[in-house]
């Protein structure tokens, strides 16, 4: 993910990355990648007089690895409080020149065991730095617009024969702000790797008033699922909240949900 904001220069300058997504697994050896940062700079939209020369600045960037968590509705946090002990980057902090290409390894360090998957949030900032020069040739601070580049990543460390196991936890109805009866499921990753879950279908089934299924009304299901609750994968331990149509061949009522993953 790529996220850009302003804060005061005049010239537009960042830098790009190889990879985002880096997968690492220390019980087959694997515990470090090389990634390659690239210097790329342009000139600000609408700024024609701006000289070519002034859009070639240096962009300090730093690396850094975090907690990752993702929320009920599929929303990613990262616990920026603290770098995780368990990865050194090398170099985590670095200069890109016009032209530059520079390598930095990121090498996964702990020695405790690995029971689960587990994704840890790679940030890369580029930092402010000014080295404008005022009328008179002198060093200083101006009003001006600068754009910024941060990307999101993902560092994925996976034990040997990660698999997901996928449970409902609970299910039940609610209408929505214009009266349609809408399915609320909560899913739970309880396996030891992750699940995508952007393509799920369900089979559902009605229950009797004494909690038996009635197998011969089961149907199957392909809800329209919200893109941003499907856009992170379910790791290891996490949950997630689903809200999608109720089934029309389905009363509304105690209901059995299997999820089912291609």
């Amino acid at each position: 993910m790529l996220a850009v904001w302003g804060i005061q220069k005049a010239w537009c300058v960042n830098f790009a990355m190889d990879t985002w997504i880096i997968t690492l697994e220390p019980d087959n050896k694997k515990t470090s990648q090389v990634l390659t940062l690239k210097y790329v700079g342009g000139e600000m939209p609408g700024q024609p007089a701006v000289p070519l020369a002034r859009t070639l600045q240096p962009v300090p960037v730093e690396l850094s690895i975090y907690p990752r968590t993702i929320d009920l509705e599929g929303r990613v946090h990262y616990d920026t409080t603290k770098a995780s002990p368990e990865f050194v980057i090398y170099p985590s902090q670095l200069i890109l020149y016009p032209g530059d290409v520079q390598k930095v390894q990121v090498q996964w360090v702990s020695d405790k065991p690995l029971t689960r998957e587990i994704a840890y949030g790679l940030i890369a900032s580029q930092l402010p730095v000014n080295l404008e020069s005022n009328a008179q040739g002198q060093k200083g601070v101006q009003a001006q617009l600068v754009v910024l580049t941060r990307y999101e990543g993902i560092v994925d460390v996976r034990p040997k024969n990660a698999k997901p196991l996928i449970v409902v936890d609970t299910v039940f109805s609610r209408s929505d702000s214009s009266g349609k009866t809408m399915m609320i499921m909560q899913l739970q990753n309880k396996g030891t790797g992750l699940q995508v879950v952007r393509d799920m279908r369900m089979t559902i089934a009605p229950l009797d008033d004494k909690g038996h299924v009635i197998l011969e009304k089961r149907v199957n299901y392909q809800p329209q699922l919200n893109a941003e609750v499907v856009r992170h994968a379910l790791f290891s331990g996490q949950k997630r909240r689903f809200t999608v149509a109720w089934p029309s061949n389905i009363p509304v009522g105690p209901v059995q949900v299997t999820p089912e993953f291609p």
